[in-house]
């Protein structure tokens, strides 16, 4: 009973943050006509209906479905490496594209010219950048897989993979114009505004891939009784390693293209569903940390609406991932 009040507080949580975005920002919009265009009304106001469908609703949708992504893969990443500290930015899957995008950026100067006539610039070209480099280090350490089978090595494979990567992005800011530098850093604290209403379809991915994710909560379950016992009771563990490389990869990777790389969300929200559930059931936790993920990232992008000027989402987040991994690191300390 309590687990499923629960679940339905964080729905009704979640429902209550995605209508409140709606009214937030430096245009302010009448009640009245929001539930109205909500409702399937025409006679609204076609600044509303602009300002609501085509800036506020997509990048609501996007932040909880990003949220939702995130959280679900750091909640699969931490059961399979058997660490509370990984988070999807340590396959080295954020790091790869951002160094796709650094590449278009700092060393393209913000477009690929395909021939003498057509050229790709814009927020498309950034977001082909992003997912490009994100399947790369991707496909690398699936590569690594078939040799590592332990998987603390994978771990450190994702972590040397981001050195790298951050190595060869401060090579390129070393000789990158000032103008886009400040694009790349931009890009990198985190936004919502790239998915419009003709692209919610985009969505759909991550959705799909969190769908997908709720089958492999009884091979999460079985995993955290031990691998050998994991073993025993028939679970390939080479494919079981695929499955999770590729669908933690995959969230991580789309949703790095379409928002840039968000901190946190895929660290903190695991535990915080650990501690309200008190359970280590992933059929409950999955099910938790989508639900979670997704009222953490659109509670936070409301935060960042209040202001004259949108913050960017990675300037809220560590104000409340940062207390989370503290208070992490000293209970296990003190355990």
């Amino acid at each position: 009973m309590k687990t499923k009040f629960c679940l339905l507080a964080l729905f009704l949580l979640l429902v209550f943050s995605l209508l409140a975005n709606l009214f937030v920002g430096s245009m302010p919009v009448p009640a009245e006509q929001v539930f109205r265009l909500l409702a399937g009304g025409t006679d609204v106001d076609a600044g509303v209906r602009f300002v609501v469908l085509e800036s506020r609703l997509p990048q609501v949708l996007t932040a909880a479905c990003a949220g939702a992504a995130l959280a679900m893969s750091g909640l699969m990443l931490q059961t399979f490496f058997g660490n509370a500290l990984a988070d999807p930015s340590i396959l080295g899957v954020h790091s790869g594209a951002s160094l796709g995008v650094a590449f278009v950026m700092l060393w393209m100067g913000g477009g690929v010219a395909l021939t003498s006539d057509l050229a790709l610039t814009g927020m498309l070209v950034v977001m082909l950048a992003a997912f490009a480099g994100a399947v790369a280090a991707l496909l690398v350490l699936l590569v690594c897989s078939m040799w590592l089978h332990n998987r603390l090595l994978l771990l450190i494979v994702g972590i040397m993979m981001g050195y790298a990567a951050s190595s060869v992005v401060t090579l390129l800011n070393f000789s990158a114009s000032a103008q886009n530098i400040h694009s790349y850093v931009l890009w990198g604290m985190g936004d919502f505004s790239s998915v419009t209403f003709n692209r919610l379809p985009l969505l759909l991915v991550p959705l799909g891939l969190c769908m997908a994710g709720f089958l492999l909560a009884k091979p999460l379950n079985v995993l955290l009784l031990g691998e050998r016992y994991a073993v025993n009771a028939g679970l390939n563990m080479q494919v079981f390693k695929w499955q999770v490389l590729l669908l933690t990869g995959g969230l991580s990777a789309v949703v790095t293209a379409l928002c840039g790389p968000i901190a946190f969300v895929g660290l903190v929200v695991p535990h915080l569903t650990k501690w309200l559930f008190h359970t280590s059931d992933h059929r409950i936790l999955l099910p938790a940390c989508v639900l979670g993920g997704a009222f953490i990232l659109t509670l936070a992008h409301g935060v960042c609406r209040m202001f004259p000027e949108t913050l960017p989402i990675n300037s809220v987040m560590p104000i409340v991932g940062i207390p989370v991994v503290g208070w992490v690191v000293f209970r296990r300390r003190l355990s």
